[in-house]
């Protein structure tokens, strides 16, 4: 039981020190953004903050922050050229800093039960395999 109780205190503060590490501060400027971007392809960012790349872009384009194209990575891995954008200067300083998500996820829908006009296409179907 004591090792147990050692194992569950060990990974909480390793667990806790990732966190400490990650919201360290609330907020992320441009110029470190734009680094992270560049550096490693935009879904492993995405993830370390919390959010879908597709999010992370949403927000790079929102702070005019340039995001590498599709085929930057594979360019670089064939050891090849490839163009990185530079950080275009802003007029607007409310965009130098944006703030950091909570890092809760959203909550999974249930699997298994159809939603929606959905409910009643599947019963349809159910009910015409069944009379085969």
């Amino acid at each position: 039981m004591q090792a147990i109780n050692s194992l569950h205190s060990l990974s909480c503060a390793s667990l806790r020190s990732i966190d400490d590490r990650r919201s360290s501060a609330s907020t992320v400027s441009r110029d470190e953004l734009y680094e992270q971007v560049w550096s490693r392809p935009v879904t492993r960012v995405a993830a370390d903050y919390g959010v879908t790349s597709t999010a992370l872009k949403k927000t790079c384009k929102r702070h005019k922050i340039p995001t590498p194209k599709r085929g930057y990575w594979a360019t670089l891995e064939h050891r090849k050229p490839a163009p990185k954008t530079t950080l275009p200067k802003l007029n607007d300083t409310r965009l130098e800093a944006m703030k950091k998500r909570s890092g809760r996820s959203k909550t999974p829908r249930p699997q298994g039960r159809p939603i929606g006009r959905l409910r009643g296409l599947r019963d349809k179907i159910v009910t015409a395999t069944r009379e085969l």
